[in-house]
């Protein structure tokens, strides 16, 4: 809200002899530009400074800038039931009683509504007491006594004691005017007869004071200021009884010819217990001196024409920041302590559109002021009147003393004139003429008795002496200067001439030194403007600067540095006009937007304007004046305006601040609304709280603070909690926060102010208000979100659980199969290799009986009897190995210890494999640490786990290798923890360490599991089944030892097994009293016990190679049974024999035999490797081979015949049966040979050649005949056999037959193949073989592309018809 310059607020009728006459300044109220201009009754100020404005049009709230209107609206039940309001009062609930026309109204400020009480009765609200009662005036009823109450409900309206009270005692219409409350808590009523006091009772009693009383109001001490139509009286009361004594009547206030005095307001400030009486006559100011007031009529200091009614006052009430408020019947006026600060001053009436261009305080203390276009006057300050001295029609001009101080120096426009008859209340002052000049003359410096410079516009410097002349010094300045605006002119302290320009910034003319130094405006401690209007002088030297755009300037005499000041400081205008420092220092500035203080100690800024009495802004440049006493004069139009610094003090009240008000925004998006309004504005009386939909949130806040002393110059700062921690700060023009788009959340909006003279209320007033989120995002949602999370965790989980258990399920289920598969894999090689182990010597038995029955010789060698008893011992043990397995599985194996030597029983199970390590040249060795240890353990167990670790060590160890056998008692570091209730207990260590292959580290985990057997094969004729390791761990943990392993692939295996031989450590039913010996019934149930009987007989001397047998090459491990077919077959084959593989590879390529008997199950390399080298071998692909095994699988059938084998036959087998199966594999292949080589009968004569080319043809043709079935035949084979080379041989088949010799080889193969197909029902396969084809679909594309069909299609058609013949031609 702005304040403009305000009408005069009374126009007094008369003015009384009896008062004085004193002038003040009022400042109407304005609300946005506009006069606030109704018939105002009365005004109030609440608890939280907001001042109440009753009128016949309803009623307003103000808070320093805006008002809220509260009327009457018939479709409203809460707005106020009467538009006119005669009287406010607060209760302590912070509510409003409201007396009306036609209603007693409460005002409920938390809810913002009204509430009517007596319907069409003039209610009047008089006061409040200190108990909180409110007290009112009902026309004719009386006094209502109020209780009031935060609920509605419970307020209660006490009215009997009108009942009970003498009617002598009241006015006819139990009129009321006011009520007053002394320091005792008495109740004292002003009627329109007297005063009345109420007593305990609630009796209305007659207080002596019977006058007709307007108003009563409390004063210092104990007494009354009463108005009455017969004035104003001083009442005093005791506390003994309620009577009233007059102590002084106070007149002045009208005069007795014109009626009784009607007093239409009375108030009094607290602070400085002045009193405001208000009359139809005017307005009165009293001040109490020694025990009475003195009362002083108040004027306007600017008068205006206004009417009487327009000036009538209804009311007054004094702030609590000592504002006087007056309501008239055209609105509201304010009248500031701070006005007491200005004065303006007029010199003559009609000088409202001339202007003083300078003012010269005399030692005198007269007052000179120069008017434009009417010379010079001097206004006597005391007396407060004007004289005109000398008349002038220029347009500028000034007036100076001269250097002496005795005489003026006046300069109109281009004139410079000097007084001599200077002195006060002189009547005429003469003045002669020292000069005319080209320019203007703006300003007059006198630095000496016989200088004197004068500043011209447009022409610089003039220097004004009496001898005329100037030395080289000035004419330089003179000179630098020429052609400037000089506006101001300075002689400083220290002799330096200050000269300012309009345009050409600061000159500093040392007058001593004799220098010139020029101040430009620069960014960097330069001036901020070039025009400079005026200059002042501090006590330090110091000079301050008036610019016009640039503010104000400082410069520092010591550190010769400039600084600025303007609005970013805290100025109101940059355009400085005048500088007036006072006694402390401070500098009181006129510019264009009013008057400015400048506390030089703090750097602040304090700006006076119209709210201040500051009613002018156009002050003139370099016009001011500083009289003795402090008094500051500035010139304006008209005349001049005075300050009184003394006067001026800053108040430490903090302001109050407010909210007042809010809007909210609805969505921008939603332009089509029906009314046309996006917002909806609340005026807030309380602070509070709010909760905002997420589609609201937009909100603009309003506020102010409730010093009204000027309420334009209150600063404000403002935050968001929830959006931002740091102030905003902004000025009384902008008192609103717009805030846009707000989340959901929690805010909390502050705000603080401070007071018109900066000082800051540190207690912001706050308003808390949520803006909601949407569904989506409400805590309900959010709980929704995460029971539906939780809801799809859970069910990720218990599908992420069902899918990990059958996951889990299934992988285990997989494992298990996989481990079932390796554990079947493993049974059928374990089964598989069962089966060779018993079918080997199934085989051998059955071979041997077969050829006693068909020889008919039932009396046995002792080689085939031998053979016969070893091989069913083998097949005896390997079965008693997989009983005692089933045994042990089903827990049937029962130990039975005894006490024996066990260095004796290892000795013997160790000596039954002399023999064998001495066919096999192993060192073989027995070494124990002790002679004789006698120790209880099951001798059966022990036997049966050093066979087989023996056995074991035999198979994997090579010919001339190292087996060695150490016995001892086991440290007890070696079997500690092994069992936990052997206590004190004798273990004895057995180990068996040999040098063989070894075993794979990823084979040692599982080297006792059932059915697994090392994957690196073993090297020498003993095969094993994969029981032995699984039966040795079995008996040794049952024996309550254990068994460990250490190897090393090539190097070394070692088995180590331990065995307890304490009788305590074994139950008394595992034990048996009488010793038992080693009965070696597992040795002598195997076959190592027989070897030594037939070796010599075993190792026969082969039979010599007889050219005229075909050669049969035997690949068998087994001896025995390679030494039965061998015997089977010398009668009609010459017989090689092979050991395994490799072996039989050496000799198949060393000997080139006819056929070959092949093993599939053997030691280093195994049947079917043999089998695939010979068939990709040039040299021995063509030879037959049988593959002879146990292995029966269909699998192992097709691997072989794919492989190329030519039949494949099955352990056991008949000997009769194999030895028919070779003879007739020899005779087919004969009588195929002999067949088919007879038919191919070249025909010489059809070759057109000579008698050699014919020979030589015939010859290739004879070659190719005989070598037809050979896969190696090629020209390489073909050359060498004509004894060519192949080029020689290629140049002579292009020379006879015009073809290569790869086509001629091919033509007469596929010349044979047609033979073939057209006379025998061969296969098409055996055709092809036979031509040396080796890839039938090779055969049959090369068929069909030189005969047009394919081999089938070429049988079907052909077949019986005549063979065709080879010619030479071919």
């Amino acid at each position: 809200m702005k304040l403009i310059t305000p009408l005069l607020i009374l126009l007094f009728l008369w003015s009384p002899s009896q008062a004085q006459d004193t002038n003040a300044y009022f400042h109407s109220l304005h609300i946005a530009d506009s006069r606030f201009n109704k018939k105002t009754n009365v005004i109030y100020e609440d608890h939280l400074g907001y001042l109440w404005l009753g009128t016949d049009s309803g009623l307003y709230r103000y808070d320093g800038h805006s008002l809220v209107e509260n009327q009457y609206d018939v479709f409203d039940d809460t707005s106020i039931p009467n538009n006119s309001i005669n009287s406010v009062v607060e209760d302590d609930h912070g509510n409003l009683w409201i007396g009306s026309e036609s209603y007693l109204i409460r005002y409920d400020r938390a809810a913002n509504s009204f509430k009517g009480f007596y319907k069409n009765n003039r209610t009047t609200v008089l006061g409040k007491s200190k108990d909180g009662t409110v007290w009112a005036n009902l026309r004719n009823t009386g006094i209502v006594r109020i209780l009031p109450h935060n609920e509605l409900a419970k307020v209660e309206f006490k009215t009997e004691l009108n009942y009970r009270q003498k009617g002598a005692i009241w006015d006819p219409e139990k009129k009321v005017n006011d009520f007053c409350e002394d320091l005792f808590g008495r109740s004292w009523f002003a009627t329109p007869k007297g005063i009345l006091a109420l007593d305990p009772q609630h009796m209305l009693v007659d207080t002596g004071f019977a006058m007709n009383t307007f108003f009563l109001r409390h004063a210092e001490n104990n007494t009354l200021l009463a108005a009455t139509d017969k004035g104003l009286y001083l009442l005093e009361y005791s506390k003994s009884a309620p009577i009233l004594k007059i102590i002084d009547k106070i007149d002045g206030f009208g005069a007795s010819d014109q009626g009784p005095t009607t007093f239409t307001s009375l108030s009094i400030d607290r602070n400085s217990n002045t009193v405001w009486a208000s009359t139809q006559s005017g307005l009165y100011k009293g001040e109490k001196t020694n025990s009475s007031y003195a009362f002083t009529h108040v004027g306007d200091s600017r008068k205006h024409d206004n009417t009487p009614y327009e000036n009538q006052i209804n009311a007054s009430i004094v702030d609590r920041y000592n504002n006087l408020w007056v309501a008239t019947n055209k609105g509201v006026k304010k009248h500031s302590d701070r006005n007491s600060i200005f004065e303006y001053t007029v010199i003559d009436d009609k000088f409202n559109n001339h202007f003083t261009q300078n003012l010269l305080l005399t030692p005198e203390n007269d007052l000179l002021a120069t008017i434009d276009r009417k010379g010079l006057y001097r206004y006597n300050t005391e007396t407060k009147s004007a004289q005109q001295l000398l008349p002038s029609d220029e347009g500028y001009s000034l007036v100076k003393t001269d250097f002496t101080q005795r005489q003026l120096l006046y300069a109109t426009g281009k004139h410079l004139l000097i007084s001599k008859n200077y002195r006060q209340g002189a009547a005429q002052v003469q003045f002669d003429t020292l000069g005319t000049f080209n320019y203007t003359i703006r300003d007059i410096v006198t630095p000496n008795s016989h200088e004197i410079w004068l500043g011209l516009w447009g022409g610089g410097i003039k220097v004004v002496s009496p001898e005329g002349t100037m030395d080289y010094f000035r004419r330089k300045v003179v000179s630098v200067l020429s052609g400037k605006n000089v506006s101001v002119m300075h002689l400083d302290q220290k002799q330096n001439l200050w000269i300012g320009t309009r345009g050409d910034g600061l000159f500093k003319v040392n007058l001593i030194k004799e220098d010139i130094k020029v101040f430009s405006p620069t960014s960097d401690n330069g001036l901020s403007s070039n025009a400079i209007l005026c200059l002042v002088e501090d006590g330090k030297s110091n000079i301050w600067i008036g610019t016009r755009g640039g503010g104000l300037n400082f410069y520092h005499a010591e550190h010769e540095t400039i600084k600025s000041y303007s609005k970013n400081k805290g100025l109101l205008s940059t355009t400085i006009a005048s500088i007036a420092k006072d006694a402390s220092g401070n500098l009181w500035l006129s510019t264009r937007d009013g008057i400015s203080l400048f506390d030089t100690k703090e750097e602040k800024f304090v700006n006076f304007g119209i709210e201040d009495g500051v009613t002018e802004s156009h002050f003139m440049f370099n016009s001011h004046a500083v009289a003795p006493n402090g008094k500051i004069y500035f010139g304006c139009p008209g005349g001049f305006f005075s300050v009184n610094p003394q006067n001026y003090k800053k108040t430490s009240l903090v302001p109050t601040t407010i909210i007042t008000s809010y809007t909210i925004f609805e969505d921008f998006n939603q332009a089509n609304r029906a009314d046309g309004e996006f917002g909806s504005k609340k005026y807030l009386n309380t602070t509070g709280s709010l909760q905002l939909k997420h589609n609201r949130n937009n909100i603009a806040f309003e506020f102010s603070t409730l010093d009204f002393t000027a309420p334009n110059k209150n600063e404000f700062a403002y935050m968001l909690e929830g959006i931002n921690d740091f102030w905003h700060y902004t000025k009384a023009s902008n008192r609103n926060a717009n805030y846009n788009d707000l989340p959901p959340g929690d805010y909390t909006f502050k705000v603080k102010s401070t007071n018109s003279d900066g000082i800051w209320n540190d207690r912001p007033a706050t308003f808390k208000f949520t803006i909601t989120p949407p569904f989506y995002k409400s805590n309900l949602a959010y709980v929704i979100y995460f029971l539906l999370l939780t809801t799809c965790v859970y069910i990720t989980w218990m599908l992420v659980r069902r899918w990990y258990k059958l996951k889990k399920k299934l992988v285990a289920e997989t494992v298990s199969r996989e481990k079932d598969n390796e554990i079947n894999r493993m049974k059928m090689v374990f089964f598989t290799d069962i089966s060779h182990e018993l079918r080997t010597p199934l085989a051998l038995i059955l071979g041997t009986i077969e050829k006693v029955v068909k020889d008919k010789k039932f009396t046995l060698s002792p080689v085939t009897s031998q053979r016969i008893y070893n091989n069913s011992l083998r097949m005896h043990r390997l079965i008693n190995q997989l009983m005692d397995i089933r045994k042990f599985d089903e827990g049937k194996f029962k130990l039975q210890i005894s006490k024996n030597d066990i260095v004796k029983d290892i000795e013997i199970i160790k000596n039954a494999f002399n023999d064998f390590a001495k066919i096999n040249e192993i060192d073989y060795q027995f070494t124990v640490e002790e002679g004789k240890i006698v120790g209880w353990y099951d001798v059966d167990i022990l036997e049966k786990i050093l066979f087989n670790l023996l056995s074991n060590a035999f198979k994997y160890t090579p010919k001339k290798g190292r087996i060695k056998v150490s016995l001892g008692l086991a440290p007890k570091r070696e079997t500690h923890g092994l069992d936990k209730q052997s206590g004190n207990c004798t273990y004895v260590k057995c180990s068996v360490r040999d040098n063989g292959i070894g075993i794979p580290p990823k084979d040692l985990p599982r080297i006792f599991d059932r059915y697994y057997q090392a994957t690196k094969k073993y090297s020498n004729q003993i095969p094993g089944t994969g029981i032995g390791m699984e039966l040795v761990q079995k008996l040794t943990e049952r024996h309550y030892g254990k068994i460990e392993v250490k190897s090393e692939e090539n190097i070394f295996t070692e088995f180590t097994f331990y065995l307890p031989i304490s009788k305590n450590r074994y139950h008394k039913k595992e034990r048996i009293n009488k010793g038992t010996p080693l009965t070696k019934n597992f040795i002598k149930n195997s076959e190592f016990q027989v070897m030594k009987e037939i070796t010599s007989e075993l190792e026969s001397p082969s039979t010599t190679h007889l050219p005229s047998k075909p050669v049969v090459l035997l690949v068998e491990d087994n001896d025995d049974l390679r030494t039965m077919v061998k015997e089977e077959l010398t009668s009609d084959f010459h017989i090689i024999e092979a050991r395994n593989g490799q072996e039989g590879y050496t000799k198949c390529i060393e000997e080139r035999p006819d056929l070959v008997i092949c093993d599939i199950l053997m030691p280093i390399e195994d049947g079917m490797s043999l089998l695939r080298r010979l068939r990709n071998t040039a040299e021995t692909k063509a030879i037959p081979i049988f593959m002879l095994t146990a292995k029966n699988a269909e699998d192992t059938k097709i691997e072989c015949l794919s492989l190329g084998a030519d039949d494949y036959i099955e352990k056991p087998f008949s000997l009769e049966f194999l030895k028919w199966k070779v003879i007739n594999t020899f005779k087919s292949r004969k009588e195929l040979k002999d067949r088919y080589s007879k038919i191919i009968t070249p025909e010489p004569s059809a070759v057109k050649v000579d008698s050699n080319d014919e020979k030589f043809i015939r010859k290739l043709i004879c070659i190719i005949e005989e070598h037809i079935d050979d896969k190696a035949l090629n020209v390489e084979f073909l050359a060498s056999e004509v004894g060519m080379s192949r080029a020689n041989l290629y140049r002579k088949l292009q020379a006879i037959n015009n073809d290569t010799p790869v086509n001629f080889i091919k033509d007469i193969r596929l010349k044979r193949a047609s033979q073939l197909l057209r006379s025998t029902k061969l296969y098409i396969s055996e055709v092809a073989y036979m031509t040396g084809f080796s890839n039938q679909k090779y055969f049959s594309k090369c068929f069909s592309k030189k005969y047009g069909l394919s081999p089938s299609e070429y049988v079907k058609r052909y077949f019986g018809h005549k063979a065709e013949t080879v010619e030479a031609s071919a």
